[in-house]
């Protein structure tokens, strides 16, 4: 039978890439856990009050049947006072017609710096 070798072509002792591997699996790990879909069912996105009339939006996101995503916002318009021309209600806006049930949601993570600041 063979030597068992306890150090790596480069010399590196192979315990310390079982630790690397560890690591990297744990921080794989959060990272799906941190950008997953989000169940309605478990909660919706936080509301910021964006005017003086008392609504409150969510920032967009993205909404899913299991089928198909788009962006959208969720909206919270009952704490409004009632006036003509005013909507009330609370649920989900966005662009096009989205009639399917909502599922799950997820934050549009946009990059840090956008091709205009290049």
């Amino acid at each position: 039978m063979g030597r068992v070798h306890n150090i790596g072509r480069d010399g590196t002792p192979k315990s310390s890439y079982k630790r690397q591997v560890a690591e990297l699996q744990a921080e794989n790990k959060r990272l799906k856990e941190e950008n997953r879909w989000i169940p309605i069912s478990e909660r919706l996105p936080e509301l910021k009050k964006v005017n003086e009339k008392d609504t409150f939006q969510s920032d967009w996101v993205l909404i899913t049947d299991g089928k198909c995503w788009v962006e959208a916002y969720y909206y919270d318009y009952t704490k409004r006072e009632a006036k003509p021309n005013y909507a009330t209600g609370k649920g989900w806006y966005c662009q096009g017609i989205y009639k399917e049930e909502i599922t799950h949601w997820t934050p549009i993570i946009l990059p840090e710096q956008t091709l205009k600041d290049k």
